[in-house]
């Protein structure tokens, strides 16, 4: 299987809410699937907050490659390289498409059940970091 990483500049560069708008428009453009992962802004950014994506991807899955997201906070954000930024070719979130989510232990129940409040396309695991 072909995998896509992308890393993503977040804390100091970007608040979490400025970052998960970065991820959405480079995993989903103007993509119909936009519109599933814009729909988990909230519990998106206080997981971005919480660094859930530092040591451990955001993966989606679908008809093309798998995508894994990271984000860069502290000196990694503000030393990014902006081709680490550049856009799919073709959305992830095109045609039947997944994503997972991960997250501390302590924080997988609440965020299981927001998430699944707002999307049934991402779901939460439990981060292996």
């Amino acid at each position: 299987m072909t995998t896509l990483r992308r890393d993503v500049a977040s804390l100091p560069v970007r608040s979490p809410s400025q970052t998960w708008e970065a991820i959405c428009e480079l995993v989903a453009g103007q993509s119909i699937g936009r519109a599933d992962i814009v729909a988990a802004t909230d519990v998106a950014t206080q997981l971005i907050a919480q660094e859930a994506l530092r040591n451990d991807a955001l993966i989606f899955s679908g008809n093309g490659p798998q995508v894994r997201i990271y984000t860069l906070h502290d000196e990694d954000a503000t030393s990014a390289d902006p081709d680490d930024e550049r856009p799919l070719v073709n959305p992830a979130t095109e045609g039947e498409w997944s994503a997972s989510f991960p997250v501390d232990a302590s924080d997988f129940e609440w965020a299981s059940r927001a998430m699944a409040k707002v999307t049934s396309r991402i779901a939460i695991r439990e981060s292996e970091s």
